[in-house]
């Protein structure tokens, strides 16, 4: 039996996973990856949550991170050196916020959360991918 041959047996043999069962296969992967992304996250600011608040929503940017609990947003900059950076902004505080879309070439947005006055009280400069579109329709809910 020639290799060729061998091969196409095998090939044969291995079954076919229908459209349907990929679908499924994916959506567990992704809800998996969420619920991880939750324990880690609850694992690194469980220092600075209340016994009663619970983590909703995780987004990354870049090397950021924005955790979404039932009280607040947490901001996690991890561009600063070794160490990590923890912003806290209550929901009650948020009056508003802004998010720049670049044009042209520019991958690259800026959200801009303001709690009072016109200077913002946290910018986030980062490329526009569905983390930072999926906050912003957080945050459109909660303010």
């Amino acid at each position: 039996m020639g290799i060729g041959k061998f091969i196409k047996e095998e090939w044969e043999k291995t079954p076919v996973e229908t459209e349907e069962e990929r679908k499924k296969r994916k959506e567990e992967k992704k809800q998996k990856q969420e619920a991880d992304k939750l324990q880690a996250a609850r694992k690194e600011v469980e220092n600075i949550i209340g016994e009663s608040e619970e983590i909703l929503y995780v987004y990354t940017f870049w090397n950021d991170k924005m955790i979404v609990t039932n009280k607040k947003l947490i901001y996690v900059d991890l561009r600063v050196a070794k160490n990590k950076t923890f912003a806290m902004i209550p929901f009650s505080k948020i009056t508003s916020y802004s998010l720049l879309v670049p044009t042209g070439f520019s991958m690259k947005g800026k959200l801009k959360i303001f709690t009072g006055g016109d200077t913002p009280s946290l910018e986030i400069e980062s490329a526009l991918n569905e983390g930072i579109n999926q906050f912003c329709k957080v945050l459109a809910d909660i303010i």
